[in-house]
């Protein structure tokens, strides 16, 4: 069996173009666990939107998305 590999829903603070196309404030992406600490710095880092595809986004326009318990 394989292990899924659990990724970390951010929300992207700002209109960010791409070469992959836009992400707009708001949307959520898709970041490894294994590269969390990566999500404040100003590199920019590889991120996954929810249709699959691949955009490159500076760290500073990633907020984490909490989840509520009720």
């Amino acid at each position: 069996m394989v292990r899924r590999e659990e990724n970390i829903k951010l929300r992207v603070t700002k209109d960010y173009p791409g070469v992959n196309g836009m992400l707009y404030k708001n949307d959520i992406v898709l970041l490894p666990k294994m590269y969390e600490s990566y999500a404040n710095r100003d590199e920019k880092i590889k991120v996954q939107d929810l249709t699959g595809r691949l955009h490159f986004i500076e760290g500073t326009f990633l907020e984490r998305v909490i989840k509520w318990k009720h």
